[in-house]
């Protein structure tokens, strides 16, 4: 009997190329079919809620997968964790419908961007933009709302993307200032790709004085990219939630 499993996994993606297999090269993706398919001798092979970067890391990544094994999902779950390198955790499984699927079902998803606001040292700069420019966070938060709803965001995806419509609505943009760093979490049904990393280096620019309110503004209306705003790095960019 085939039974279908969803999951949720933790990881540093310092040092992956990125969740999805590819054919040379480390991937998260390609660490957990393989590691799954020993274990369960069978043939595995896992459904992300959607790819993250080289270098993204994620609190709770989505995965699904479907298998004929007997073992008990917390069994899988305890032996999976004891084989997987310490920066991929499992933090849950559960069985589930036959129709669930990680991707097609997603309703949501959150993510946050951390930014270190002092010098950086070996023991943050893999999990933080570091940038000590003093950035005036009022202005951030002035300029955020011209996102919020439903926008086409094309002004603000990567070069070469391929998808069906740039549509997509942001219900939230949180920043929390802290001592030492602050981060933005953006809450949206969806982001295109590398659509987070360029709307936080615009804002950085927003932060700085180098692009007015009403200039980021046009920038969205303009329906264009912007080729002369960076993207923010990934190592600060993390897969808070997907909600379903």
């Amino acid at each position: 009997m085939i039974k279908n499993y969803k999951c949720i996994v933790a990881y540093d993606g310092f040092e992956y190329l990125g969740w999805q297999r590819q054919n040379e090269g480390k991937t998260i993706q390609g660490v957990l079919e393989k590691t799954l398919t020993t274990l369960l001798k069978e043939k595995i092979l896992i459904h992300g809620s959607g790819r993250t970067d080289k270098g993204v890391h994620a609190y709770a990544q989505v995965f699904s997968f479907k298998t004929t094994t007997s073992v008990p999902a917390e069994n899988i779950k305890l032996v999976l964790n004891q084989r997987l390198p310490k920066s991929i955790h499992i933090n849950y499984i559960e069985k589930v419908d036959d129709l669930f699927h990680a991707r097609y079902l997603a309703k949501g998803k959150r993510y946050v961007y951390k930014i270190w606001k002092k010098e950086s040292n070996p023991f943050i700069s893999r999990y933080y933009y570091c940038f000590t420019k003093e950035i005036d966070i009022q202005r951030i938060i002035d300029a955020k709302e011209i996102l919020m709803g439903k926008h086409d965001f094309i002004s603000f995806m990567a070069s070469k993307s391929n998808v069906n419509s740039t549509v997509r609505e942001i219900y939230s943009i949180d920043i929390n200032n802290f001592d030492d760093y602050f981060e933005i979490e953006f809450y949206g049904n969806g982001f295109l790709y590398n659509m987070v990393r360029i709307i936080v280096q615009h804002f950085i620019n927003i932060g700085l004085g180098k692009l007015s309110k009403e200039e980021f503004n046009e920038i969205l209306l303009n329906k264009k990219r912007q080729f002369s705003h960076k993207t923010a790095p990934a190592n600060g960019l993390y897969l808070k939630e997907v909600i379903y």
